[in-house]
């Protein structure tokens, strides 16, 4: 192994062959100097030689240009922290990057603009292929607070043929704190915490997995929306929201279509493994913009405990453990929703307004203490399947406007 030392802007840096005959720069940082130009200027002269730039220390910039065939790794606790200077974005992704890799650093965002600002950033107008975000944390993102309108992101991206964000951690943010747009993007195994907002929002078309992660006290657990057009004959957006924590978020997931004209919401989705804990008010919530929306929706072997609960903001709320708004075709099957923590004798745990060729079928629904006004509320829907349901006993257990169009079979305990 042979190892040739260089001195670059006053700081060493050591490029080192490894036994697989690939290259590694490391780049050493004191805390106290600013390291924009020096650093950026090294990284557009390995990304031409192909090796992998190694930071070691702490490294503080105003703002950096990452571009495509790019792979930065930090080395212990190294970490990239902004400086007094900086501007919207510290880490700007150029537009169409390709097989960039961003792992193990510590980004502290501690002098982020209030408003606008996001850690690591990719404009509209590129494809990214072959991006990972991987292994990172994010520290002293700023806060939500109602007086200051703010909007910070840990993580915001537009356009993507496939990009992995891992086993990132992330304390807090003000906006979204990881917000993809257009595109199929895998996020996974990440934990998220304290967003004002969505702590993984997969918005205008994004698509892909949502899998593996913690989400806690979001505002929002995940959002997705909205897609496409009303007018379309074949939307093929598809979203999977499998396995992940939600616990004592405000909403934990929230799909629809947000009200924007022509649009619709989110289609070819599935909802399934995920364990809903001391949610706010609401655990699952779809809304579209008629109940002649087609969504392709389930819901499916998903755990909720404690919907209402005061958890998030220490306000007790009338809770709905699932929610269909002005939908068509979506089945909520083989859920389990135990004992809410909400507004006695007001809260639902199935509601489906407005909708219309729906399934609800094999979940169990069990209320120790009498908080549900109703286990089951589809009083204002038709030609729905409400069959093989266990409930524990509550008269009036289930509300419906027709049961000539409603089939009921349900099984109380």
């Amino acid at each position: 192994m042979k190892e040739l030392r260089l001195l670059f802007a006053g700081l060493g840096m050591i490029m080192v062959s490894t036994e697989a005959c690939s290259a590694a720069s490391v780049f050493v940082c004191d805390g106290k100097t600013d390291n924009t130009l020096s650093l950026q200027k090294v990284i557009n002269e390995l990304v031409k030689s192909g090796e992998i730039l190694e930071i070691h220390g702490n490294c503080v910039v105003d703002s950096l240009f990452i571009p495509s065939h790019s792979h930065i790794t930090g080395s212990g606790n190294a970490s990239i922290t902004e400086s007094k200077a900086s501007k919207r974005y510290l880490i700007n992704l150029q537009g169409g990057i390709r097989d960039t890799i961003i792992e193990n650093l510590t980004f502290d965002n501690a002098n982020a603009p209030l408003t606008g600002s996001s850690t690591i950033y990719m404009p509209a107008g590129g494809r990214a292929i072959g991006l990972s975000i991987i292994n990172n944390r994010f520290i002293n993102i700023p806060k939500y607070e109602t007086t200051k309108n703010q909007a910070g992101h840990a993580i915001e991206l537009t356009g993507s043929n496939s990009t992995f964000i891992e086993k990132n951690i992330i304390e807090q943010s003000s906006g979204d704190t990881i917000q993809v747009n257009d595109g199929y993007f895998i996020v996974r195994d990440n934990y998220v915490a304290n967003s004002g907002d969505g702590c993984i929002a997969f918005n205008n078309g994004a698509r892909g997995q949502i899998l593996g992660n913690t989400l806690y006290k979001c505002n929002l657990g995940v959002g997705a929306g909205p897609e496409g057009s009303q007018s379309d004959k074949d939307i093929n957006q598809s979203i999977s929201i499998s396995n992940n924590i939600f616990e004592s978020c405000l909403w934990g997931i929230n799909m629809g279509w947000f009200a924007y004209p022509g649009r619709s919401g989110p289609v070819n989705w599935q909802v399934s493994g995920n364990t809903f804990r001391d949610s706010g008010k609401r655990g699952v919530e779809y809304d579209g913009y008629s109940d002649k929306a087609l969504v392709n929706g389930t819901i499916s072997g998903n755990s909720f405990y404690g919907t209402g609960s005061s958890a998030y903001d220490g306000v007790t709320y009338d809770g709905k453990d699932v929610v269909l708004n002005n939908s068509s075709v979506i089945s909520i099957t083989g859920n389990t929703i135990l004992n809410p923590k909400g507004i006695e004798k007001s809260q639902i745990a199935i509601k489906i307004n407005n909708s219309r060729y729906f399934s609800v079928n094999g979940n169990v629904i069990y209320d120790e203490y009498g908080k549900y006004k109703y286990y089951i509320d589809a009083s204002n829907s038709k030609f729905g399947n409400i069959v093989g349901n266990t409930t524990s006993s509550l008269k009036g257990g289930v509300l419906t406007n027709d049961k000539s169009i409603i089939k009921i079979a349900n099984i109380p305990s």
